[in-house]
């Protein structure tokens, strides 16, 4: 990340909400193609691992995006917690698709757990910061 003198923190959340916008609209396009082609509820969206695999693509890009913004000057280390979060979230995420499937039912649970903390805590540093929309994906 760099910052860029004159950018204000609304300029920033602009910026990435847009972003953001583009990441929910990848999402929800591969959802309802996962439910119109293979039946797929939501809630077996988010743990089939193909899918997820998509997702976790998605995100990765999304991250890889919004680490490249502009910063204002003085919100680094906000900003960064922020990031951060997203890319752990993300990593639990790939780490979701890549379990293999009944062999540890606890293990499983345990990882599913961590993974909603990391995506609400990646929400929770986004919606206190002031995103509209990097506050609600993930």
């Amino acid at each position: 990340m760099h910052t860029k003198a004159g950018l204000t923190r609304a300029q920033f959340i602009a910026e990435a909400d847009a972003v953001c916008r583009v990441e929910e609209v990848k999402l929800n396009y591969i959802e309802q193609r996962a439910a119109t082609l293979e039946g797929a509820s939501v809630a077996s969206f988010r743990s089939v691992p193909r899918l997820i695999r998509k997702a976790v693509a998605i995100h990765e890009a999304t991250n890889a995006k919004l680490e490249s913004l502009a910063e204002p000057p003085g919100e680094t280390t906000a900003i960064g917690k922020w990031l951060t979060a997203r890319i752990v979230a993300t990593t639990i995420g790939l780490d979701a698709a890549e379990a293999p499937a009944g062999h540890d039912p606890v293990a499983t649970k345990d990882l599913q757990r961590e993974l909603s903390r990391s995506i609400a805590r990646a929400r929770g540093l986004a919606h206190a910061y002031g995103f509209a929309v990097c506050d609600a994906t993930e």
